[in-house]
């Protein structure tokens, strides 16, 4: 009788450090899901199109772009947007209304246009394929 009382006591003691293991194994695959979903979306979370520059804000930061389709968009402008003109890079004050762009953007958590990249380019080379895509 006692042999078996201790048996059912190890039994019981073993169930009971398994299952803080599964509930600790559980939590880290929850947390690496997480990881990989958001890398996910930060990857796939950029857009681009072209336009023409309708106003430059150098104060606040915000560049107001007209899209081919008609379509007004407001960019905001950090500190990593990359800027260029052909192969140099420019300012945001060297970007002047009237220009042509390219521009590569992502959303932000308030559904805000961050502007990712912004390049001005020929008029020859404004221009879309047949599919709408953008040629370069």
């Amino acid at each position: 009788m006692m042999n078996s009382a201790k048996i059912i006591k190890t039994v019981l003691v073993i169930i009971f450090l398994f299952s803080f293991q599964v509930v600790g194994f559980s939590q880290e695959a929850k947390d690496t899901s997480v990881a990989v979903n958001s890398k996910a979306k930060s990857e796939k979370g950029f857009r681009k199109f072209q336009g023409e520059v309708l106003s430059v804000d150098a104060n606040s930061r915000v560049i107001t772009v007209k899209g081919k389709m008609g379509k007004i968009h407001s960019l905001k402008i950090d500190p990593t947007t990359r800027i260029k003109q052909g192969k140099n890079k420019i300012r945001l004050s060297d970007v002047k209304k009237g220009s042509k762009i390219k521009v590569k953007y992502s959303l932000n958590d308030k559904k805000e246009k961050i502007a990712k990249a912004l390049k001005i380019v020929e008029p020859e080379i404004f221009q879309e394929s047949k599919t709408g895509d953008l040629k370069n």
